[in-house]
């Protein structure tokens, strides 16, 4: 069937691109670490804090969260509640994640669509930060990317998981 093949060709692309997603969140993450650590020893030393190391920080933090949720749903390591999942039958968990999939696929679909538009406008207005003067529009493009990396998972998620359910419900 059609779904098994699509299921497989998303799984091929979404492996290298969750997995360089994962390794620039890491180095991101590093890298927040490091400019942090240093800019207290800056402070506190020699009274020379980095000029714009908060704002560095902050667009640094929007690309390593975008970043790591799709880390997170392609591994499949979100919460979930299992006082309320527990109790229901493995057929209705994974009617129930399937319908909680498609869901969540279309709203951050709108998101990744939204956040598009927005580079757009952030370009037109040439909005950069107080300090550096760093334009936000790329930023905005990192995340967008990374929502749209996403929804390829999020697809894939969907797929598989309606495989699933057409195994569970149908005789």
């Amino acid at each position: 069937m059609w779904v098994e093949t699509a299921a497989h060709r998303l799984q091929k692309i979404d492996r290298p691109l969750v997995n360089l997603l994962k390794n620039i969140a890491m180095a991101i993450l590093a890298a927040m670490m490091f400019l942090t650590a240093v800019d207290v020893f800056l402070r506190y030393i020699f009274n020379r804090p980095i000029a714009g190391s908060y704002e560095i920080i902050e667009y640094l933090m929007g690309m390593l969260v975008s970043f790591s949720v799709a880390y997170c749903e392609y591994e499949n390591s979100h919460i979930s509640v299992d006082v309320f999942l527990g109790p229901l039958s493995k057929r209705a968990r994974v009617l129930l994640s399937f319908v909680t999939t498609i869901f969540t696929f279309f709203f951050f679909l709108l998101i990744t669509w939204q956040a598009f538009q927005y580079i757009s406008d952030e370009f037109k207005t040439h909005l950069t930060s107080a300090v550096l003067l760093i334009p936000v529009y790329p930023f905005i493009a990192t995340v967008a990317v990374a929502f749209t990396i996403l929804c390829l998972v999020l697809l894939d998620h969907m797929l598989s998981l309606f495989l699933e359910v057409r195994e569970k419900w149908t005789p």
